[in-house]
């Protein structure tokens, strides 16, 4: 096999734009394509198995992380790539690094405070909302959200980002970064829209307004992760840190457990929680973020996603 070849089916290192980049090859198309299949069947069956459609269980965010249930529909992405890279035969499975670049450790917990924060500032400014409730303080609040993310969300966020930055998203990425963010926000949202079944999350609001906000929610955050993912150099230490602080973190703190209003509104996965994504995103889209040729600034090797070499 030439070397070029070689590079393509495997990821290698090459240069230029997304769009430059070598044609996947069909052990990846077949990898992905069977992914996709797994994981939606492995998240769905289970609650058709176990009769939760015809029979809803709702599980508040203290007692989902004692649920089986929950933690095999979290580990189904995992679980989808195995199956598709073994009936694949992918000879490199997993492309991801385990680096963790010092200078994109605070950016997760900076966009989480500083998406939080606006949430709460204009939810108290248009009265939609009140946090924290009466009866819970500040540090109750924080703290409170904190061991949730240690105790849950970290677990969970390993078990989804191995499947969906870790496998997925490098397969994609030859398409360009908004077609790869698109595509895997679609299948993410897809499978992990059982636990709308599960917990109370936008308790009130009609079922096709909270799947369609849940879905739209999630197709957002996979282009905010996307630029993450590129620009820590394929890290999934940041990764995992980010899925961890921007959905179960953020979602804990505006939960109604600490915040009084409709989550559908104001909390971080409802409406406006997600505008304040699209703004972030659209930014990040003027400034070349999801053009591969334009590196993101703060780590120059990641303009191509694919690129091999070593992070210095």
């Amino acid at each position: 096999m030439a070397v070029g070849s070689r590079a393509a089916s495997e990821g290698g290192p090459h240069t230029g734009s997304d769009s430059a980049s070598p044609a996947p090859s069909e052990t990846d198309r077949r990898c992905a394509l069977l992914f996709v299949l797994f994981v939606i069947i492995l998240s769905w069956a289970p609650p058709l198995v176990v009769g939760l459609l015809a029979d809803r269980v709702v599980l508040s965010s203290e007692e989902i992380g004692g649920s089986s249930l929950f933690w095999v529909l979290a580990a189904a992405p995992t679980a989808a790539w195995g199956l598709a890279a073994l009936l694949a035969r992918d000879p490199k499975p997993w492309r991801f690094r385990w680096n963790l670049p010092a200078r994109w450790i605070l950016i997760p917990f900076l966009l989480a405070l500083a998406w939080i924060a606006g949430i709460v500032f204009l939810g108290a400014q248009t009265r939609l909302s009140e946090w924290p409730i009466r009866g819970t303080t500040i540090p109750a609040a924080v703290a409170s959200s904190l061991l949730h993310v240690l105790r849950v969300g970290l677990p969970l966020a390993l078990l989804q980002e191995i499947g969906w930055r870790g496998a997925l998203l490098p397969r994609l990425l030859r398409y360009g970064r908004i077609e790869a963010s698109l595509v895997t926000g679609i299948v993410w949202a897809i499978s992990s829209a059982p636990l709308l079944l599960m917990t109370p999350l936008f308790a009130g609001a009609p079922e096709a307004v909270r799947y369609a906000a849940f879905g739209v929610h999630i197709v957002i955050l996979s282009m905010i992760m996307t630029w993450i993912y590129c620009g820590s150099g394929r890290s999934l230490w940041v990764s995992i840190l980010s899925h961890a602080l921007l959905w179960t973190f953020a979602a804990r703190i505006t939960g109604p457990s600490v915040l009084d209003g409709m989550p559908i509104l104001v909390g971080a996965h409802g409406i406006l929680g997600s505008m304040f994504l699209v703004l972030w995103t659209w930014w990040l889209y003027v400034r070349g973020a999801f053009r591969g040729g334009n590196a993101i600034r703060a780590n120059p090797r990641a303009a191509d996603c694919t690129d091999s070499r070593p992070n210095t």
